[in-house]
């Protein structure tokens, strides 16, 4: 285009997106037209398409031009233009005879319509009507051939990340459930995060007996989030599950949830589980947290939820978009994780069996009250409300996020609160909590989702009564 239009293609979009240059030089052709060149290739496109100056300069233009189109890198090679897939009103494929394989436009496909992305149609160039493939006979072909690389690998059809730290005591069990799951096609991706005991011995035990069934992966010490991240980039199975090194899981679960996921075409399929308090006396069955159902919609996945990643299945795809993960170095990085997945999970599935038995257990990461770590829940909140901007889903669940985060801070995170044994630490806390509520929701108690008694508590809260609301919650609730 700029050879074309005898331009310098050195400066463009690219340069204006990341500030290089204040002003963006637009071409002007003709009346009717105004091109914008790329410039050139920076190091980070997805970022810069992410990034507030992207969105800022779409509205100015959705002002000033009747219709805006914009030439992407092919989908299924590059992330950039599935990025953009809420700000675009429509998306128009271009298919190349003999160039695109049927196959991989079908993933494209695939691909955009877990974004609920708009596709607008395809326009079918380079045909040549003395081309011999000009009828389908070619395209048939291709179709059958299925991409054999991309086959080989998917070798799995799931993987199971299982981070490791110091479980030597637990370990066998679990690894006993995993490796004698009825589904015969798993893989076992576990992350040894540093550990310190006779993990990594038992873990290398287990993968002398099994084989390519355990893949070992070894690193410093950073935490269950930076884990499971490494994992997920591991994992080679079309659908990823996860456990917890010290609890176990029924060794029917992957094969029950797998074909439910197949059977019903799910983006996540979620299983209930057993709760259960360790004490000197003996086990104890406890009354499992979050409401755990059949999800009516995405907006429904919102509404009191099971967040941890342990009883649920997701198609590994939808964990590769930009942004989802388990933010890292953090406690209740679940929280964040979980209500990420929820804009690409456009079909969702519940499988009403216990499959996982959960330990709470004294010394278990979530259990462990350190005090100042409990601030770490507004950075995981925050976290989320920045996801949800960066990639253009505030504005379609803007009242289910004020919903989920307003609950978390003034219930559960306040039960932690009223754990803390530092008088000057829970004022900071209780005041930090007020601050962020009043700050991102100041129209919380208006919310239509706050209704019956927590509707009633949520209204009635304060500042002045929060402490010992606090210390209630935190003798009653558990975890």
């Amino acid at each position: 285009m700029g050879q074309i239009l005898k331009v310098n293609t050195e400066t463009g979009l690219s340069q204006y997106l990341a500030g290089i240059v204040e002003r963006l030089e637009i071409v002007s052709v003709d009346a009717n037209m105004d091109p914008i060149l790329a410039g050139s290739i920076p190091p980070n496109p997805a970022e810069l398409l992410a990034g507030d100056q992207w969105y800022q300069l779409l509205q100015e233009c959705k002002k000033k031009y009747d219709v805006i189109f914009i030439d992407t890198p092919p989908i299924g090679i590059v992330s950039d233009a599935l990025s953009m897939a809420k700000a675009a009103t429509a998306f128009i494929l271009i298919v190349r005879e003999m160039m695109t394989k049927f196959d991989r436009e079908e993933k494209v496909v695939r691909k955009l319509e877990a974004l609920d992305a708009n596709i607008g149609g395809f326009i079918y160039n380079g045909i040549s009507a003395k081309s011999p493939d000009y009828e389908y006979r070619h395209y048939n072909n291709e179709y059958e051939k299925r991409n054999n690389g991309d086959r080989e690998k998917i070798m799995a059809k799931v993987s199971v990340i299982l981070p490791v730290y110091n479980t030597e005591k637990y370990l066998p069990r679990c690894l006993d459930a995993l490796v004698n799951q009825t589904l015969e096609d798993l893989e076992i991706i576990a992350v040894d995060d540093g550990s310190t005991d006779h993990s990594p011995a038992v873990l290398k035990k287990y993968a002398g007996i099994y084989g390519d069934k355990i893949r070992i992966i070894t690193k410093e010490n950073e935490g269950q989030a930076a884990a499971r991240n490494m994992g997920i980039r591991a994992s080679r199975g079309k659908y990823i599950g996860f456990a917890d090194s010290d609890d176990c899981v029924d060794v029917s679960m992957f094969e029950k949830m797998y074909l439910l996921a197949e059977e019903r075409k799910c983006h996540m399929v979620e299983c209930h589980y057993h709760y259960i308090q360790e004490t000197e006396k003996g086990n104890k069955e406890l009354h499992t947290r979050g409401n755990i159902r059949q999800h009516a919609n995405r907006r429904d996945m919102f509404i009191d939820p099971q967040v941890s990643p342990w009883n649920k299945l997701y198609l590994r795809e939808i964990l590769l978009r930009p942004g989802l993960d388990f933010p890292e170095g953090l406690i209740y990085e679940d929280t964040s994780f979980y209500i990420k997945t929820i804009p690409y999970v456009l079909k969702s599935a519940y499988l009403d069996e216990r499959l996982v038995y959960y330990f709470l257990r004294n010394t278990s990461t979530m259990n462990v009250n350190k005090n100042k770590k409990v601030a770490d829940i507004f950075c995981v909140l925050q976290d989320i409300l920045d996801f949800y901007r960066r990639y253009g889903f505030y504005e379609q669940f803007e009242k289910e996020l004020e919903y989920f985060c307003t609950k978390i801070l003034f219930c559960s995170s306040l039960s932690r609160i009223g754990r803390v044994k530092d008088a000057a630490l829970e004022k900071e806390l209780l005041d930090r909590t007020f601050c962020f509520v009043s700050e991102k929701f100041p129209e919380y108690k208006k919310n239509p989702y706050f209704t019956g008694k927590i509707g009633w508590y949520i209204k009635h809260i304060n500042r002045r009564n929060s402490k010992y609301i606090g210390k209630i919650l935190g003798h009653v609730m558990k975890g």
